[in-house]
């Protein structure tokens, strides 16, 4: 069982989309509220959750639950799906 200081990071199969060369990513958010894709590097599945070894960090803010229309470089406020924020401080909350 993970313990409480572990620094694992999961996301939601949802979240999880695949390049065209098979390659796992999710639409993370940038500080400036831009989409972009990124590559990750994927473990064990626990439940709906993917558990997250490279390429996203604790308090990272990605798409839980994308749709097809995202695309790279686009405005988080030109989708109507929230951004979800990998759970870092309990004094971040991402609506």
């Amino acid at each position: 069982y993970p313990s409480e200081d572990s620094s694992a990071v999961f996301v939601k199969h949802s979240s999880v989309f695949w390049s065209t060369d098979d390659t796992p990513m999710v639409w993370a958010v940038s500080e400036a509220d831009r989409i972009y894709a990124k590559k990750i590097t994927i473990g064990r599945t626990l439940g709906s959750s993917i558990e997250v070894y490279e390429g996203l960090k604790k308090g990272d803010r990605y798409i839980a639950n994308p749709t097809s229309d995202i695309k790279e470089n686009m405005f988080i406020d030109a989708i109507s799906v929230p951004a979800t924020s990998t759970p870092a401080n309990p004094h971040e909350h991402v609506q």
